[in-house]
Parts: structure tokens; sequence; C-alpha cells
């Protein structure tokens, strides 16, 4: 589903999924698991699910990435265990001509009390911030350096259009 303004402005909830997708490379769906995961965001009341391995690492939304804030870093689990694509590629991008630094590391889903910020990205809800991670944390205001990178990608998106246009 396509986020509202508001989500946009006052960030999502989200929830821990333990469990992962058996091949996360490879955009193939597995409808019992994301049964059992719909289920779990339904009975919540969340937007998206955070999905945590079994050794306790945080990997990718249920259907989107996850980008975590540390002051200025911006981390990401490695692409290895992650859904690679092309807005996630363009999300690092922005990051970078913004001058954060971009990790791929495994963070543990004990530390995520210790983050400044957590956002979504996706084809649909592009840059989405998240305000809250199932009573574990809960945002009052959205870190504005998610603010910042959602811009940039949004920048991104129209000059790489701009440019695809004028090379035909």
């Amino acid at each position: 589903s396509y986020p509202t303004k508001d989500m946009y402005s006052k960030g999502v909830k989200t929830i821990l999924y333990f469990g992962e997708r058996h091949n996360p490379n490879a955009k193939v769906i597995d409808n019992s698991f994301r049964g059992k995961v719909n289920e779990k965001i339904d009975a919540s009341g969340s937007y998206e699910a955070i999905l945590v391995n079994s050794k306790g690492y945080i990997t990718e939304g249920s259907k989107s990435n996850i980008f975590m804030i540390k002051g200025d870093e911006i981390i990401t689990a490695p692409v290895e265990g992650v859904l690679p694509g092309i807005t996630r590629s363009e999300i690092i991008k922005a990051c970078e001509e913004l001058g954060l630094r971009v990790r791929e590391e495994n963070i543990h889903c004990e530390h995520i009390k210790n983050l400044d910020g957590l956002f979504i990205s996706g084809t649909s809800p592009k840059v989405l911030p998240i305000n809250e991670v199932e009573g574990i944390i809960k945002y009052d205001k959205i870190y504005q350096r998610i603010y910042d990178i959602k811009d940039k990608f949004e920048e991104l998106i129209t000059r790489n259009l701009k440019n695809y246009k004028t090379s035909k």
C-alpha cells in the first residue's frame, strides 16, 4: 500500500518479526511466509515488519529495505542478506551525495534503541520514516536527516528521469 502524507510527516509503526526469507536476494514470494508476516502486521496495526534472522540481526523489511541512522552514519544490512535493488542503491547514492557514510553491517535487534532513526525504502514508499518499533523505541520527532535523505533521493529520481529523456 502507498503511504499517506501523514505517514511521511509522522512516520510509521513497525514490528520485529523473527524469521527470514529463504532466498533474500531473489524477488520471490513465499506465500506461507508472507501470510504469517501479514497476520502479525495486521494484528499489531503496523505498516511493516522488520525481519530479524536467527542470529538476532536486522535484515530487511518484509516488503522493503531498512536503513538505520546513528549520527552521520547510515547503516543497512549487508547485500548478501537482503533484496538488492535500484531503490536501495539510489538511496545509498543519495546518502553519499549528502556526505553521509554508508555502512553495510549486521545490527543486532537489541541495539535498535541506540539508533537516532530508522526508515523504510522501496519502490512505493521511497523513503518512509519509522516512528516506532514494537514498543521498543518510539520517536516523538522524526530525525531530520531522514527528510534530508528523502529530498536528495527525490532529486536523484528527477535528475535520472531528465537524463533518460535527453538520451532518447
